[in-house]
């Protein structure tokens, strides 16, 4: 919202304008005590809060004036030469004002004019336009900061926007791949004429999607949602390689009741069953453990392998590095990511992540 918009900056303006109006007021009040003249505070005030009020009324054109120009981008020397040109058009009108104030108050009217002229004006020039420098001055100094605000905030929900479009360009990397095996899974069983096993894996795979459609909306999913997703994902799997494929979930009440990004551990499963499984005839096991340490949500996914199957795998693979990527975004140093073999016969995955109960 723009500053210039709101009431309540108008309000302060006023209202601080109407307490330098009593300031003087006051100080006018006590100076007359002190030299034994007589006081009238009351016409006081108002000869004070009316000169006061044309202050504010130059407030709102300078401050207006100023807004303008730097929402238009305009140069400081030219708001400078603007603020000057400014002070120029309205010293004259003030100058007059003044003097013809004070001839109808303290003198014969018209007559007494060109005098008060040279009496109050010289009186009062040197303090109206140290006033006038130091009300530009504010000027600058508060739109500037609101400016600078307001671009800064820009800037995060601009950065914000951005690492949520990066999250989901990320999240749709991955979704292609899983629906592309499990579409494999079913051809397969197809294939070797088992309609069977593929109606069955028909309606696996529809509460899969089920799944990724509505885990998709959302930042953070129950760890006992991704748990579910996988092991339905693994007895899919399981149609097509039958007893090669084995797995096991190892978890704790704890670990599931953390939140964690959704469609965290599709990308590990499926790099097992890709690099594991896939390479090799003998039989894999994939292991996924669940447990909270120190105050930290840990998470591995490992799998046996046959290392005479090919070279071992590295941790730049489009899944894995999306998946850093992904928790890179959204926790930024705050996780621990760590791929790589674990013995001689075993390959592991662990993620270590903030303790973030779903829902608390």
């Amino acid at each position: 919202m723009r500053l210039l918009r709101t009431s309540r900056f108008w309000a302060a303006c006023l209202g601080g304008w109407m307490l330098l109006a009593l300031v003087e007021t006051a100080t006018t009040h006590f100076d007359a005590l002190r030299a034994g003249r007589p006081s009238q505070p009351a016409w006081v005030l108002f000869d004070r809060a009316l000169a006061d009020l044309i202050w504010f009324g130059v407030a709102a054109l300078v401050f207006v004036t100023m807004d303008r120009a730097m929402a238009r981008n305009v140069r400081g020397s030219v708001i400078a030469l603007r603020s000057a040109l400014l002070g120029i058009a309205l010293a004259p009108i003030y100058m007059l004002w003044g003097p013809t104030w004070y001839a109808f108050v303290h003198g014969d009217g018209w007559s007494s004019v060109p005098r008060s002229i040279g009496r109050v004006a010289v009186a009062t020039v040197l303090w109206d336009l140290f006033l006038y420098s130091m009300l530009t001055l504010s000027a600058s100094i508060v739109l500037m900061t609101r400016r600078s605000r307001g671009q800064e905030r820009a800037g995060v929900e601009l950065r914000a926007r951005l690492a949520h479009a990066e999250l989901e360009l990320l999240r749709a990397q991955l979704e292609p791949h899983f629906l592309f095996n499990a579409l494999n899974t079913i051809a397969g069983l197809i294939r070797v004429a088992r309609p069977d096993l593929a109606t069955t894996a028909l309606a696996k795979l529809s509460e899969l999607l089920r799944y990724v459609v509505e885990a998709s909306r959302q930042e953070r999913v129950p760890l006992a949602w991704e748990l579910e997703f996988v092991a339905n994902y693994l007895e899919l799997q399981q149609m097509r390689f039958g007893p090669r494929l084995q797995f096991a979930i190892h978890e704790s009440a704890a670990g599931r009741s953390c939140d964690v990004p959704p469609l965290l551990l599709q990308p590990l499963i499926e790099n097992a069953v890709v690099h594991g499984v896939a390479r090799t005839s003998d039989p894999v096991t994939i292991d996924i453990h669940v447990a909270t340490v120190a105050g930290e949500l840990r998470v591995a996914v490992g799998n046996t392998r046959d290392r005479s199957a090919g070279p071992d795998r590295d941790s730049t693979g489009v899944g894995l590095t999306n998946t850093r990527q992904r928790l890179e975004r959204m926790y930024g140093e705050d996780f621990a990511f760590d791929a790589g073999p674990d013995g001689p016969d075993h390959y592991r995955v662990t993620i270590s992540l903030p303790h973030r109960v779903a829902y608390a």
